[in-house]
């Protein structure tokens, strides 16, 4: 049950995003309408919750990064090919338009990758960086401990 809660949250939040993300597109296009059908938010719900899912499969596979990257984009891409591309009120069926699309959806993917990596790598860092120091102090603590010397021998 956790683990489908965890997929909704998370899930949710990558909708949020996408939503965002478009509407700060919007913005700055200067585009006349900023509204979404409810029938295209939930293709964006959809996207959002594939995203989750193959996010927490892959975790759970045991390969290399550079592996796990390539499924997800593999899934990722099939997915927004088939749920997203079909739903643009542009022509989709124009060749151009297609080769474009791919080019954005992987400098997307790319770039919110090269993100998370820069983020996790900061944490990891950080917390290296705090258990040494803390690992210092315990160390410290322990040299000015007195060693214990019993008073009588027997």
């Amino acid at each position: 049950m956790k683990n489908i809660e965890k997929i909704l949250l998370i899930g949710s939040g990558y909708t949020v995003l996408i939503l965002t993300g478009f509407y700060i597109f919007a913005l700055l296009a200067k585009l006349p309408s900023l509204s979404i059908s409810i029938d295209k938010f939930f293709l964006i719900l959809l996207f959002g919750m594939i995203i989750s899912v193959t996010e927490e499969l892959t975790s759970r596979i045991r390969l290399r990064g550079f592996y796990r990257h390539i499924i997800r984009y593999a899934v990722l891409l099939a997915a927004f090919a088939l749920i997203v591309l079909p739903s643009v009120t542009l022509n989709v069926k124009d060749a151009t338009f297609l080769f474009v699309a791919l080019i954005i959806f992987t400098a997307l993917y790319a770039a919110a990758s090269a993100i998370v990596f820069a983020v996790r790598t900061g944490v990891r860092s950080l917390d290296k960086k705090i258990d040494a120091e803390s690992g210092k102090k315990s160390a410290r603590a322990d040299e000015k401990k007195k060693e214990y010397k019993p008073l009588y021998k027997d």
